[in-house]
This record gives structure tokens, C-alpha cells and sequence, in this order.
């Protein structure tokens, strides 16, 4: 966790590191553009000032010339204090590697020793031309190459206009000096100058809508700066233009025209400074421009550094809040762990009571807030058991005592019972009833419920439930099969109920059953004959208490077939136990009946004739109209009492 939050905050800091330079890298590469820009201004006005004296110069080697070159004067301190102002001097300024370009003083000696020869009858015009023009082209390289140096794109347009505009003048005032010498001498001397004019014309028209193709500044600018000149200044030079590029072809086409030449020289030498002020005013722009970034990077730069800062100093902070969140969501963690752990575990409990109370498949459906209906069973087999002698123990015996035997009992029938398809009902008291068939019906419920209740009785032999150290714990149990009624009785605590006369006759069965015996009704008889995988012997009625059509379930079979030695010895052991039997009183007594029927069952009397069939055992009086031992009403009020019991004996 700590990790993944030193991750993001060393990716912050990173960036910010990384934006401070970037920024700085961006403040320096302005700031390196703006003093090329500089340069370049200052290049072009030396540009500039060597055009003029060479015009000049030129002048004064055609026929207008003054008596002195005292004029040409100022335009040489001009031009020197232009070179002296350059910030810095290139030794790579010419690339044939002159040495009149290696540095200033070269050059400033290189135009004196030129200054100084310069005299009419010495020097030629063509020569003084080609001298300033080859000294222009290689500063006006050098000013191209500190543009270039230049990578900010926001104005790189301008950029361009602005060398295209210098190249333009540059062609202009080759195109003055041409012109001049046209009109003073009437002429070309050669079809070479002619050639030079016309493209010098063109090139300067080429770079002139270059340059207004990059910025719409330079048609605003020229327009206003040809205003400002007046005598519709263009107008003039074209028509000077025309009559040098039709009407010459030779030295002796056109007279020697002084005034004309004088007119020529004034109006190129306006139309000149115009051109200056484009290029001066697109480089001030281009300075503006990058003033304004240079500003806002500043601004960042000021920015960045303080987010940087911030950063730095939050990071011990943020690490040592992260490490103690971290740990206190680790300690909540570890209680979450325990509580889920403790709430599994209730939860697990939970359901181990509701599955006791109600089947597991329809306490699922709950939980799903589905609704259950009542569901009717065409066949089931119930099983009801009790503790012989129950009552008479709980008398005898502690209520401690009694607990920790019931206890250690029902533990010892539930594991036992897990092994088996069948669903506990009720554990009341000594009590303890099962079904099988329901809620997941089955074929062999009743072989399921046989076999269980011999697994049971075998249990209590072999365990020997002891309680009071002397009285050892016998069971009676009753199985009958018959259809039933389930379903869910009850909403805060709900319980799984089974109803019907089934349920009635299994308690039936119960009562009449002996320690440690297994009796059965013949509904069931006939299911576990069927299956051919019991023993079971009809009882035998040797007192008119007995109910007609019970059945002794005595062993389970092997391979389904009894054989002799089984057959006697069942035969010998049943009849030793019913003459055991017959020497024991009889009469079912309040103790030895269950809890859950003592009050709602009545007892048989002796002049009652009982028969069973599959599914319910009636009571026929043999004219001696006796009320119950347990309830003094009438056969009536018993009947309603039995259906009571139906409902009660979950």
C-alpha cells in the first residue's frame, strides 16, 4: 500500500521536475530566438546602410556625380558604426573563409582600402556593384542562418516574411543603382546589365508576395508606408521600370537623361525607406511576440517551481499519512477477518438450528423469502420412540441427571440418524420422532426407517445408557406408514409440521411397544414384506389390551432370505420374551407413556376391542360405555381430542 503511493507521488514529482525543465528549456530557447531576432535587426540595418553607399557610391561614379565624395561620408560612418554595433562576430561568417569576413576590423579595412580608390576614372560602376553586392550577400546568409537557428513555431510565419522582405530590398536597391546608371548614361553598356535588371525586378516582385503570403501585415505596412511617401510613388517607379525593360537594348537606344536619373535615384531611395520600415516594423512585431511568451514562460517557470516545492515538501507528509492509514486499515482488516470469521461461524449455527427445525430445501426457500405451501404426501413412514420407564426415572433421578442422559442420547440418535434418508420431526422430552418420505419423497422410505430403528435398538444394547449408576436405559419404538399434511406453521418461529391420522397411530404403536422392541402397524408390515429384507412376526394377542394387526420387527435379513437357524432362534426368542412378558403387568401406566401424548391420548380398557388396518387402528365397545382413566368426557370429546393431538405432536 505504501508502495503504491509512493509510485504516483514520485510520478508527480517526476512531472513536475520534468516541466521545470521543460519550462526552462523553453524559457532559454526564447530567449535565444529573441537575440537572433535582435541580430537579424541589426544585420538588416547594416544590410541597409551598405545598399546605401554602394547607390551612393555608384552615383558618384555616373554622370551626376558631385565634384567631392564629401557626401559619401556620412553614409561611411554609417555603415562602420553598423558593423561595430553587431553584438556578436561569427568567425564562420563567409564560408569560403575570406579574410576581409574573419572579423570587423578586416572588414572595416576592406571597405576603407575601397573607399579610398574609389575615383572615376579608376573604378568601374559593374565593379562597385559587384563589390557591395558580393559584401551583402554574404551578410544577408549570415542573418539567414541566425533565423534558422530559431525553433519557435508561434512565429516562424513572420519569420519568413521578414527574410523574404530583406532579400526584396536587397534586389531593389541592386535595382537602384542599375536604374541610375541607366538614365546618367543612356544606356546599358552590355546586354549583361540588362539581364541583371530584369532579375533583379523580378526576384524582388517574387519575394514581395512571398513575404505577403506569410503575413498580411507586410500589405498593410507597405500600403501605408507608399501613403506616407506620396506622388504616388509605385505608380512612378513602374512606369521608370517600363521604359528601362522596352526601350533598351543597347548603349546607343536611349540619350543621357541627368534629370531622370536624378528623379529615379530620389523616388527609389523612398520607396527604399518604405521597404525598410516593413522590415523593421515585421522584426519589432516578431520581438513583441516573443516578449509576450517569454513573459508566460516565465509565469509557468514561476509555477512549476512552486509545485516542484510543494511537492517536495508534501511528500515526507503524504508517505507518513499513507503509512498510517495503511496501518489502521490493516488493523480494521484483521477485525474484519475476525468478525466475518465470527459471523461465518454464528451464521453456520444459525442454519444448523433452522435445519433442525425445518428441512434443509425448504429453509433455503425461506431464506429466499419464497413462499411455502402445504404439501400434501401420499406415503411416508414415521418413527416415534420413547425411554421405557421415563417417568419413573425423572422421579428417581436429578433434573441434572436427566438432562445430561437425554443429551448424550439424542447425540448418539442424531449421528446415527444422519446415516439414513430421514428428517427428524420432534425431540420433546424423552420423545424422539422421524419421518421418511418427505420432503424429499422416496420408494423406500419404510426400509430406511426399519433399518434405523434396528440400528437404534442395537445402539442402546451395545452402548448401555446408565443413569443413576444402576438403571440402564431401554427404548420403545413404533413405525407406522400412512399418507400425511406438511408444511410451515408459524412466522417468528417457524416450525416444519406433519398432520394426520399417520402420525396419531405411530404414537399408537409407540404405546404398545416393549423395551428395546420394534413395533410396527400393518401398513408398514406390508411395505418391509414387500421388500423382503426383514424379519418381522405378527404379535400375539394373549391379552384383549393388545391391539389386533401389530407386528414384532426383528432383524434385518441377509440377501433377503431368512435362514433356519435365524427363523428358530427368532421364533425361540420371541416366544421366551412374551412369556417374560406375560409374568409383567400389562397396563400401559400414566409414567411409561410420553409427555406430548399423556394428556391427549386415551388408554384402552378391557372390554374394547381394538383392529388395525393399513392406515388407522378403531376402537369397537363391546357395550360397557367407560370413560377414559386420563380424562373424564365422552367418546365425543376424545374423538376431538385425538384430531388436537395431530397438531401437537411436533
Amino acid at each position: 500500500m505504501l508502495c503504491l503511493t509512493v509510485l504516483p507521488v514520485l510520478g508527480v514529482w517526476s512531472y513536475s521536475v520534468y516541466m521545470l525543465s521543460d519550462t526552462i528549456s523553453l524559457k532559454s530557447e526564447n530567449e535565444a530566438t529573441r537575440k537572433s531576432l535582435e541580430y537579424s535587426v541589426e544585420l538588416g540595418k547594416l544590410v541597409h546602410h551598405l545598399q546605401k553607399e554602394r547607390d551612393m557610391s555608384v552615383l558618384y561614379l555616373s554622370a551626376l556625380r558631385p565634384e567631392t565624395k564629401t557626401f559619401l561620408l556620412a553614409e561611411y560612418v554609417a555603415t562602420d558604426r553598423a558593423i561595430t554595433k553587431l553584438p556578436v562576430w561569427p568567425g564562420d561568417l563567409d564560408k569560403l573563409d575570406r579574410t576581409e569576413f574573419s572579423t570587423r576590423a578586416n572588414l572595416v579595412q576592406y571597405l576603407n582600402r575601397r573607399r579610398q580608390s574609389l575615383t572615376p576614372s579608376e573604378v568601374d560602376i559593374q565593379d562597385e556593384i559587384d563589390f557591395y553586392t558580393r559584401i551583402i550577400k554574404v551578410v544577408i546568409e549570415w542573418l539567414y542562418d541566425s533565423i534558422n537557428e530559431s525553433k519557435f513555431a508561434v512565429v516562424w510565419k513572420t519569420l519568413v516574411a521578414y527574410q523574404k522582405m530583406t532579400s526584396a530590398k536587397e534586389d531593389v536597391g541592386v535595382e537602384r543603382a542599375l536604374g541610375t546608371m541607366f538614365y546618367a548614361n543612356g544606356g546599358f553598356e552590355n546586354h549583361q546589365y540588362y539581364q541583371m535588371y530584369y532579375s533583379r525586378v523580378h526576384n524582388f516582385r517574387a519575394f514581395y508576395k512571398t513575404a505577403q503570403l506569410y503575413s498580411d501585415r507586410v500589405r498593410l505596412l507597405y500600403s501605408f508606408g507608399v501613403s506616407e511617401a506620396g506622388n504616388n510613388v509605385t505608380d512612378i517607379i513602374d512606369s521608370f521600370r517600363y521604359e528601362i525593360l522596352h526601350n533598351t537594348k543597347d548603349a546607343n537606344s536611349t540619350a543621357p537623361d541627368l534629370q531622370k536619373a536624378r528623379w529615379w535615384f530620389d523616388n527609389m531611395t523612398m520607396y527604399l525607406d518604405t521597404l525598410l520600415d516593413v522590415q523593421q516594423d515585421l522584426g519589432e512585431e516578431i520581438l513583441a511576440i516573443l516578449d509576450y511568451f517569454i513573459e508566460k514562460v516565465q509565469t509557468d517557470l514561476a509555477v512549476s517551481a512552486t509545485l516542484l516545492v510543494v511537492v517536495i515538501l508534501m511528500c515526507p507528509f503524504v508517505i507518513y499519512m499513507t503509512e498510517y492509514v495503511t496501518s489502521v486499515f490493516h488493523k480494521y482488516a484483521l477485525t474484519l477477518i475476525e468478525k466475518t470469521k465470527e459471523l461465518t461461524k454464528e451464521k453456520h449455527t444459525i442454519d444448523t438450528l433452522l435445519y433442525q427445525m425445518i428441512p434443509k430445501p425448504i429453509a433455503n426457500q425461506l431464506k429466499h423469502n419464497k413462499s411455502i405451501k402445504p404439501e400434501y404426501y401420499k406415503t411416508v413412514t414415521v418413527l416415534a420412540s420413547d425411554v421405557y420407564g421415563f417417568y419413573q426415572m425423572s422421579l428417581e433421578c436429578s433434573a441434572l441427571q436427566v438432562v445430561e442422559l437425554l443429551n448424550t442420547l439424542y447425540d448418539a440418535i442424531d449421528e446415527l440418524s444422519n446415516s439414513f434418508d430421514m428428517y427428524k420431526l420432534e425431540t420433546l422430552n424423552d420423545c424422539y420422532m422421524a419421518v421418511s418420505g418427505l420432503p424429499d419423497r422416496n420408494k423406500h422410505h419404510a426400509v430406511e426407517v426399519a433399518t434405523f430403528a434396528l440400528n437404534l435398538v442395537e445402539l442402546i444394547s451395545k452402548r448401555q445408557f446408565i443413569i443413576n449408576e444402576n438403571r440402564i436405559v431401554q427404548v420403545r419404538i413404533g413405525i407406522n406408514t400412512g399418507p400425511c399434511m406438511a408444511g410451515i406453521v408459524g412466522s417468528m418461529l417457524p416450525r416444519f409440521c406433519v398432520v394426520g391420522e399417520t402420525v396419531n397411530l405411530t404414537a399408537r404403536m409407540m404405546f404398545n411397544s416393549s423395551a428395546n422392541r420394534i413395533n410396527v402397524s400393518k401398513a408398514t408390515y406390508a411395505s418391509l414384506a414387500k421388500s423382503g429384507q426383514f424379519l418381522l412376526k405378527k404379535r400375539i394377542n394373549s391379552q384383549s389390551k393388545t391391539p389386533k394387526n401389530m407386528y414384532w420387527l426383528i432383524k434385518k435379513l441377509e440377501n433377503g432370505l431368512p435362514t433356519k437357524t435365524d427363523a428358530s432362534d427368532s421364533e425361540s426368542e420371541d416366544s421366551a420374551r412374551f412369556e417374560r412378558e406375560e409374568d409383567e403387568k400389562d397396563d400401559l401406566e400414566l409414567a411409561d407413556i410420553p409427555f406430548p401424548f399423556r394428556q391427549r391420548l386415551p388408554m384402552h380398557n378391557d372390554d374394547e376391542e381394538e383392529e388395525c388396518d393399513e392406515n388407522h387402528c378403531e376402537v369397537k365397545d363391546n357395550g360397557k360405555n367407560r370413560k377414559s382413566p386420563l380424562e373424564k368426557k365422552d367418546t365425543k370429546e376424545l374423538g376431538q381430542i385425538m384430531d388436537e393431538s395431530q397438531l401437537n405432536l411436533m
